[in-house]
């Protein structure tokens, strides 16, 4: 009788070989004091009367056309920061400070005036304005800045917030300042698809938000052209790096010199395409779903930031070939909402897999298209109005 024999390999490793060597981050509450950029939340109920939650108006109030506006935490009472922009010049002369009602008293105090200062991007900033709220039984600072275009009329304020905590990694041999963002203000910093990673690459001593120091969290991120392993404390205590070398494959899209997102079901990865189009991603498969694409029209360089709200394309991303995304082609839509005697308009552009077009501009400086107008006319032809569409 004869036996069948079999032959096995027995392949003995460590963990370390398997994953490398994780580092342990140890991080702590960091109240922002650099210039920063941090996830945006939109006023409510801008107008030109008070909100229920201010009881007292700024003595100190110059403009007689204030532009109320409340800074929203969260969707309690409690959660509410009334806000004002003001002209210290006078009715006319332009919006350039802001009154917050930092406590909660109902009353905007001397000390909580603030004077804009000209910003990134063409912006007036305020910020960071501290405000305290109480949560989980903790007082907690959340600093805050407030945006708006200058010479509006009407300006549309933004206000950005931010809460992290920091500490030091060592990666690609050098000291580097890490950290998490609470990008939902819920104090849960491990969230995937919800917080950030930030990384001061440049070394600076500060978190430069608008240029790639903000990565949305999820098993991978990349420093200085290598992409690292990540796990993260849900309470943002700590966050683990593993210093094992990723195999990665590529992808190309016909967009040079941009940035495209991509998930799965771990979080998000954000990635940029060189010269030639071409960008690096972990092996495995990834969902294409945004992008911050770069386009040349006249000599002019524009950008585009399109967000899918379902997954474009499934890349099942390995070391043998390069993938290749699909062309944007984007076509305007004009819509018009009929309440009463009010007709809304609105005009955007949308992609051809449904995709919204958040944004479009020219870089350095930062500016956008000519506003388009709209002109209504009656059966004669005659033009009945001629309106000009405003961003947002």
């Amino acid at each position: 009788m004869l036996k069948r024999v079999g032959v096995v390999a027995v392949l003995v490793m460590t963990v370390s070989d398997a994953f490398g060597d994780w580092q342990t981050v140890k991080l702590k509450y960091e109240a922002p004091k650099d210039g920063f950029r941090y996830p945006t939340r939109m006023w409510r109920g801008a107008d030109k009367e008070p909100p229920t939650n201010l009881k007292e108006t700024p003595a100190a109030m110059a403009t007689k056309h204030p532009v109320y506006f409340n800074i929203e935490l969260g969707p309690k009472a409690d959660e509410l920061f009334a806000a004002a922009l003001d002209e210290s010049k006078g009715d006319g002369k332009g919006y350039d400070r802001a009154f917050v009602d930092c406590n909660r008293n109902g009353r905007m105090d001397s000390d909580e005036m603030f004077t804009a200062k000209n910003g990134a991007d063409g912006f007036l900033v305020v910020g960071p304005v501290e405000l305290r709220r109480s949560k989980n039984g903790k007082t907690i600072p959340w600093a805050i800045r407030i945006e708006w275009r200058p010479g509006e009329r009407d300006p549309y304020p933004m206000t950005t917030i931010g809460f992290k905590k920091t500490g030091y990694a060592k990666l690609n041999g050098k000291r580097v300042r890490v950290g998490l963002m609470d990008e939902r203000l819920n104090g849960r910093f491990g969230l995937r698809f919800q917080g950030s990673i930030i990384l001061d690459e440049d070394v600076d001593g500060k978190f430069d938000m608008g240029t790639g120091e903000s990565h949305i969290l999820g098993k991978y991120f990349r420093y200085q052209g290598r992409f690292y392993r990540l796990q993260v404390d849900e309470n943002g205590d700590w966050l683990k790096i593993d210093d094992a070398i990723v195999p990665v494959g590529k992808v190309w899209s016909e967009c040079k010199d941009s940035d495209l997102s991509f998930q799965d079901n771990d979080g998000c990865l954000s990635v940029s395409t060189d010269s030639n189009g071409v960008a690096e991603v972990p092996v495995g498969t990834w969902w294409w779903y945004g992008y911050h694409a770069m386009f040349k029209q006249d000599g002019k360089t524009w950008r585009v930031i399109g967000d899918s709200q379902r997954n474009i394309m499934q890349c099942d991303v390995g070391t043998e070939r390069t993938i290749r995304l699909p062309s944007l082609q984007f076509t305007p839509k004009l819509t018009a909402t009929v309440r009463g005697r009010e007709i809304n308009f609105e005009f955007k552009l949308e992609g051809r897999w449904g995709e919204q077009v958040s944004n479009i501009n020219q870089l350095n400086p930062f500016k956008q298209p000519p506003e388009p107008k709209l002109i209504l006319s009656g059966p004669d032809g005659k033009v009945l109005a001629s309106l000009d569409f405003k961003p947002g």
